[in-house]
């Protein structure tokens, strides 16, 4: 919904959001979730693997952190516990889901691997 003032031209609160809308667009954040989407096929991804693979933009790991934190923020990737304290990895999360939903897998993901294989098979 675009509101026009009286002379035809966008109101400033309609020029307001469209600019908050393309910044939004070329933000650091939005192009990893692109890059994310586009060309990254596994479930996973690690920080290194996005400061090394990942968009131009984001080709440190200061950088690649904070962008994958914001895209935890909006539910884009969920972290998942490394082997190091130094390691960051996160679970990417396609399509749209609620958050509800992407609690449970998250929590179902967890139990999978603090579960022994040998009570799963009853």
């Amino acid at each position: 919904m675009t509101t026009h003032n009286e002379d035809g031209g966008k109101s400033f609160f309609a020029q307001f959001i469209d600019d908050q809308k393309k910044e939004e667009l070329n933000s650091p954040a939005q192009k990893l979730l692109d890059w994310l989407q586009r060309d990254w096929t596994g479930p996973t991804i690690s920080a290194r693997e996005i400061y090394r693979l990942g968009p131009n933009s984001i080709r440190d790991r200061k950088s690649a952190i904070d962008q994958a934190e914001i895209l935890v923020e909006h539910g884009r990737l969920i972290p998942i516990e490394t082997r190091r304290p130094d390691m960051k990895k996160w679970q990417i999360v396609r399509g749209k889901q609620t958050g509800a939903t992407r609690l449970l897998k998250a929590r179902a993901e967890a139990r999978r691997w603090s579960i022994p294989r040998d009570s799963c098979d009853s």
